[in-house]
C-alpha cells in the first residue's frame, strides 16, 4: 500500500499539489491544526534517513514547503514561519515517513 493510500485509509486528505518527486497534502478534518504535509513519494523514514546524493530532492522538498507557507498566507507580515521536519519515535510524528510541515506563530 502506498503512502497516500494508507493515510487516504487512516485520515481524509485532500491533495493540494503533486509532482514526480513529491506529494504536499492537507487533512480535510475540521479543526485539524495540520496545514498541509509536503511528502516526498520515495520512502524516507526520517530526516535521518536522508544522504549526500539525496541533495536535489531535499532542495525540491524544501522550495515546495516554501511555496506552500506561501500559498498558505504564513509570512506575508514579516513575521516569519518555522518548517518542522521531525524525527524518531520521541519526536510526535504522526507517521513514520519523512515530511514537512509548515507553522506560523510564535515558538512558547
Amino acid at each position: 500500500m502506498s503512502l497516500l493510500c494508507h493515510l487516504r485509509w487512516r485520515v481524509a486528505i485532500q491533495l493540494i499539489y503533486s509532482d514526480d518527486q513529491l506529494v504536499v497534502i492537507e487533512p480535510t478534518e475540521k479543526g485539524s491544526q495540520i496545514r498541509g504535509l509536503t511528502v516526498p513519494r520515495r520512502h524516507l523514514a526520517s530526516i535521518d534517513s536522508l544522504t549526500p546524493p539525496d541533495a536535489g530532492l531535499w532542495w525540491h522538498i524544501l522550495e515546495v514547503a516554501q511555496r506552500l507557507a506561501r500559498h498558505l498566507g504564513m509570512d506575508l507580515d514579516g513575521d516569519g514561519y518555522r518548517v518542522v521536519a521531525n524525527a524518531g519515535r520521541h519526536s510526535t510524528r504522526q507517521f513514520p515517513h519523512l515530511h514537512l510541515q509548515p507553522a506560523s506563530g510564535a515558538l512558547e
